[in-house]
This record gives structure tokens, sequence and C-alpha cells, in this order.
């Protein structure tokens, strides 16, 4: 196995400079302050350094293989780490005191941020891509803001604009003498973008789009970016030709000039105190006879003429083309997150101890307890899990935009229901991971320090932006309703639903034939289980909806189905026989087969799993979690995070977690002075006759 140092992972530029005199004297007189207890001095009972040491020494695989695996190669892997070097001798980016700030403070560092970004930015589509997701691992609200920008609002553009549109426009937004958001969602509707209510009445006279909001309901919510900084918008509104309503269509709107001035009638104010992602400016906006030309129409697929003549694109789909390549940086993104998190809680677990065995003895490390690893370990391999399927997808979404670019519409329908369907499950599956690490960490994990509290503040918005959860399974879940009844009718079908063409074979296999846990290891086995429950209930959504029930009902049946394209997007096959293969396919099974367990009753119900075959699946997830937990820190290791990007005393690489804790609290803002409400509020109390 080869070792992996803390040099590998750490600059010495990582800590902003001025903050590192002020840290220095606190450890020294931190370390001062420990004290022994029962003959073990209190250095020795929480000595980090050496239990990370060991647990790295006790790995049974190469951590820097691992780490190229998950990068997708060796050469994306060097970029990486020559973009972390850089941003950690850039102050802005990757600075001290994050946790600190105010929320007037934090939108004025990401201001910051995206000023100097625009001015690092590689022109390398890779390489840029790779140096904003290091930036957005540290900063939540940065990475919304660059997402809005780069992704919806250039993609918007890109992906829906006429050729002339983005020539003029698209350069300038790369080069931030631009700076868009993206204004779909209004104060009574999100997912349901059909009963949008702005409008965009087309006036043949001036050839201008006239744009309204006519109630309360119509203003543009939640648009991050505008109540501050957008100097233009992507706006989504009702096209309407001569009383003739088109349905919702987007337009290029400028909302400010270059001083900042709001164009006249615009109304734009901002969205106040939210939950988490402090640093980003979500506004509203309203609208009052706005005129904007025609040619600011998206028109690259549907069109309308000098005369007023509009032209049906050949898919309405394609109007939302943006949002796909969304929802697959969404995945990656909010996987990283999850990353980060793990890589905290597990390193922290590894060094805290709690309770002895027996009097005289060391105390045991809290990852070695089940309740700790199931709640840790199953979401580590859930971040194996997203990378390699989150990769998948955005190799697909690639190969549709081509795909679409040469009029080819065929995978369509099924990259949108697969999208739609694996964001759900993602966001939801992070957002529960993410709490329960936070929970592992006990008291210290309510601490802003520790990362954690602002990991689940931040990421909890994932499961209703892009699209709410439950209407995009929902989605996902008519589509896959309308593919087995395909099915039933003799047709094909096409991408991730052709499993279901074995409809009838799947629901008439033999028993399940297992009798000792170690047959679980079979992957097809895995696979079958998966597919199973997957039919059964797409099936029986299917026989729900003929007869009348709302389609709403067959969710659960997408959530399965999905869950069939983590599982193949598995690569363990592909990885050469030995210890990475090895620790690869125990994570493989720990993921999948914890969950089988807990949606069991698909098969107990009919009888094709027995009551024994349960207990022996579930005694193999024991096994698996016990194996997997002597890879845990070498696992989280192998993610490649440096301590400038984890951002977090308790999830430091060297190990020395309370040293850095204790430091960072002592360095806080007025962490040992007097109340400045003492003499108003305090002193009195004190001298009240009790």
């Amino acid at each position: 196995m080869s070792a992996t140092t803390p040099e590998s992972f750490n600059s010495a530029a990582a800590r902003a400079a001025r903050r590192v005199q002020c840290v220095a004297s606190h450890v020294q007189a931190g370390d001062q302050g420990l004290v022994a207890v029962q003959g073990v001095s209190a250095t020795e009972m929480v000595d980090g350094v050496t239990t990370l040491r060991a647990e790295r020494a006790g790995g049974s695989f190469d951590v820097r293989a691992m780490t190229h695996l998950l990068d997708g190669g060796e050469e994306i892997t060097r970029i990486k780490e020559e973009y972390v070097a850089l941003l950690e001798r850039e102050p802005l980016m990757l600075d001290a005191g994050f946790y600190d700030r105010t929320r007037e403070q934090a939108r004025y560092r990401v201001m910051q941020k995206m000023k100097r970004f625009g001015e690092l930015k590689p022109e390398d589509p890779l390489r840029s891509k790779i140096f904003n997701d290091l930036v957005a691992l540290h900063d939540a609200s940065f990475s919304t803001r660059m997402g809005v920008h780069y992704t919806l609002f250039i993609g918007a553009l890109t992906g829906q604009a006429t050729k002339e549109l983005q020539e003029k426009y698209v350069p300038d937004a790369r080069k931030l003498r631009v700076i868009g958001s993206f204004s779909m969602t209004e104060m009574g509707h999100g997912s349901a973008i059909r009963h949008f209510e702005t409008t965009a009445h087309f006036d043949k006279q001036s050839d201008t789009f006239v744009i309204n909001t006519p109630t309360l309901t119509a203003t543009k919510w939640w648009i991050g970016g505008a109540a501050h900084i957008s100097t233009h918008t992507i706006c989504f509104a009702r096209l309407i030709i001569d009383e003739k309503d088109y349905g919702v269509h987007s337009f290029l709107m400028q909302l400010r000039d270059r001083d900042g001035n709001i164009l006249p009638g615009i109304t734009i104010g901002d969205c106040g105190k939210k939950m988490g992602r402090d640093g980003i400016d979500n506004g509203w906006l309203q609208f009052n006879n706005v005129r904007v030309p025609r040619s600011q129409m998206l028109q690259k697929w549907a069109k309308v003429s000098r005369e007023g003549v509009y032209s049906q694109p050949p898919k309405a789909q394609l109007a939302y083309g943006a949002l796909l390549g969304g929802r697959v940086s969404l995945i990656l993104n909010c996987n990283d997150q999850l990353k980060r998190g793990l890589t905290v809680a597990i390193r922290y677990c590894a060094v805290r101890r709690q309770f002895a065995n027996k009097p005289g003895a060391p105390e045991t490390q809290i990852l070695d307890y089940q309740t700790h690893q199931i709640r840790l370990l199953e979401p580590l391999c859930g971040a194996f899990a997203w990378t390699f399927a989150g990769r998948t997808m955005e190799a697909q979404a690639t190969k549709l935009q081509q795909d679409l670019a040469n009029g080819d519409l065929t995978n369509l329908p099924d990259l949108h229901a697969t999208s739609a369907g694996l964001k759900a499950i993602c966001t939801w599956y992070i957002t529960a991971a993410l709490e329960q690490a936070r929970q592992c960490m006990a008291g210290h994990g309510y601490s802003a320090y520790s990362a954690l509290p602002t990991l689940v503040a931040d990421i909890t918005v994932n499961c209703t932006w892009e699209g709410d959860n439950t209407v995009m399974l929902l989605q996902t879940a008519q589509y896959l309703v309308k593919s087995i009844s395909r099915v039933f009718e003799g047709k094909k079908l096409v991408g991730s639903a052709r499993y279901l063409e074995r409809t009838q074979e799947i629901l008439t296999q033999s028993p399940l034939s297992v009798s000792s846990a170690s047959d679980y290891e079979n992957e097809e086995l895995v696979v079958q289980l998966y597919e199973r429950a997957a039919v059964k209930k797409i099936v029986r959504a299917a026989r729900a909806v003929q007869r009348e029930i709302k389609a709403g009902k067959p969710k659960d049946a997408a959530f399965n189905a999905c869950l069939i394209d983590l599982v193949r997007a598995s690569e363990v096959r592909a990885v050469e026989a030995g210890p990475l293969q090895a620790v690869l396919k125990k994570m493989f099974l720990l993921f999948c087969l914890n969950r089988v367990a807990n949606d069991a009753s698909t098969h107990l119900a009919d009888g094709w799993m027995n009551e024994k075959q349960l207990e022996l699946l579930q005694e193999k997830v024991r096994q698996l979690l016990s194996e997997i937990r002597k890879d845990a820190v070498p696992l989280v290791d192998s993610f490649n995070l440096p301590d400038s990007l984890v951002n977090s005393p308790l999830g430091r690489f060297d190990g020395d977690l309370y040293k850095h804790y204790f430091a960072e609290v002592r360095a806080a803002p007025n962490a040992e002075i007097k109340a400045p409400y003492w003499d108003e509020l305090v002193k009195p109390c004190l001298r009240k006759d009790l």
C-alpha cells in the first residue's frame, strides 16, 4: 500500500497569513492547559496523530490509485492538485474566518471571489470545470453564484439561443462583462412551469415583446444574483401573440446598466434571510411593460417571425434543455459536499474515543461502534456510487447534446426521466447522509467549525431547486409507466428502461436461491434483486394508473428503478483484480444490499425471498461493515481533499483535531471579551435584591 503524507494534502499557504500568528499563540496557550486523568496525560488520551497514522497503515489498498479512479485518471488528479496549489496562494478564494461572517460580509466576499475567479479562470473547458468545482467545494454560496451564471445563464444561451445572440452575449458573459441570472421560479409556481404567469405579449408594430408581472404570484422569486449584481437574466414568460397563448418560453432581458442602475419598468428586491447560502443574493423581480427586442427571445428551437408567425419546436422538452446540464452538475457537486462532510466525520470518529470495555482499558474509537458504522460507512459507499453514476450521466448528457445538434431526439425522453429521478434520489440521500454524519459527531457536530451544520443547511435547497424532488420522481414514474405499457403492446424500448422488456421473465423467476451470507457476493444476484423490485412496483403502478388512480402514486417505483442505474454504474468490474477491486466490491455490495434489506418486503410479500434469507442478507451487511471499517480513513483520504478545502479543524489530515479546534475557537471574533451589553443588561440584574 502506498503511503499518503500530510504534505501531499496541504500547502504551507493553506491559511491566510493574517491569521497564522494569532492561531499559533492560542495553540501554545492551549497546550499548557491540558490535564492528566488517572495517570494518563490528556495528550496521550486524544492522540489523533498516532491514531490516524495507524488507521492509514492498516489500509488494504493503494490510496493514490483510488484517487486516480475517482478523479477519472491520473492526469485529472494532477490538474486538480495544480489548481489546489493555485487556490491556496489566493487568500480570497480559500479564506479564513468563513464561519464567523455576517450575511453582508458573505455576499461581499462571494463577489470578491467571483471577480477574482473571472481573472483566474482557465480558457480550456476541462480545466475551467475542475477549477470551478474546487472553488465551489469550499463555499456553497459561491458555487451557486457560479452555477447560475455559467451553467444556467450561459447554458441557456448556448443551448437555446440563435447563433447571432450567442455571438453577441456569450463571450462577454464568459469574461463577466455580463453577469447573468435565471428567472424561472415565481412566487406562486415552481415546478409547474406550464402555469407560470409572467407574460410576454408580442407587439408587431415595434417588433418587441412586452414583459409584465400581472399578479403578485407572478413575481419572479428566489432568483440567485438578482437582488444586487445581475446585469441580465433569462426570463421565463408566457408567449402571447394576437391574444393566443403559446405557453412558456425564455427571453434574454437586461436588468441593470453598467453603473448598477435598475432599468425602467423593473422592480427588484431581496428575498431576505434564508436557511443557508447567505453569500448568494436571492432576489425578486417584477416587470411593468418592459420591452425586449424580438431577437432576444431564445429561438434556437421555437421561433417568432417579424410578422408574428410562431414556429413550434420539434419537441417541447427542448425549451428546457439547459436544465439537464444543471441536474448533472448538481449530482456531482452535491456528492463533492458529501465527500467533504464524510472526510470530517470519519476522521473525527476515528480519533474520538468514548467508553472503555473494562476498567483501565483504552476507550473505544466511536467509529468501531456498529451504530456509527452503518450511519457513516454506508454513505461512504454511496459517495463512490454517486461518483460513478454522475460520471455516467455526464457522458450521456454530452452525447445527447451532440445528438440534438444532429436532430436526433431518440434518447431525450430517457435522459430527461433518468436525470430527474437520479437528481431526486441523490439530493435526498446526501441531505440525509450529511445530517447523519453531523449527529455522529455529537456535540462537536453542532459547532459551525465542524463544517457539518453549514453543509447540512446549504445542501437542503437541492431537494427543491432544479425541480422539486417529488415532482422529479413523478416525472420518472410516468415515463416508466409509459415504458411498461409499450412493453405490453409489444414495442421496443431505448436507454435505461430496456430491462423492462424482460418483465415477464423477471416476474416468473424461480424463488431466490440463497443458503449462506456469502451467496450475496454475486453481483448478478444484486442486479436481479433490484430489477425484480423495480419491475414489481412499476407493474403495480401501471395497473393503478389504469384504474384511474392519480399518476402520483407510483413514485416508489421510480425510486427503485433509478437505483438500478446506480447499481449498473458501478466500475468494480472495470478495475483490474487486486486490492482496489476488492475494496470497491465490498463497498458496492454494502451500498446495494443495505438498501435491499430496507426494502425486503417487496420480495417477502410473494414468498420469493424467505425470512432466513433476509437474516443472511442482514448478516452479510454486518460483515461488510466490519471489513470496510478497516479502510474507512484511507477511503476518505482517497477523496484527496486538502485541509484548505475541508475547512474544518475537526477533519484535519494530521489527526491533531482537538488542538486545531481549540485554536479556531480561540481565534474567533469576540471570543474572550466583556459582553458589550454587560452594563446595560447584566449588571442591573446582579444588583437586584433577591
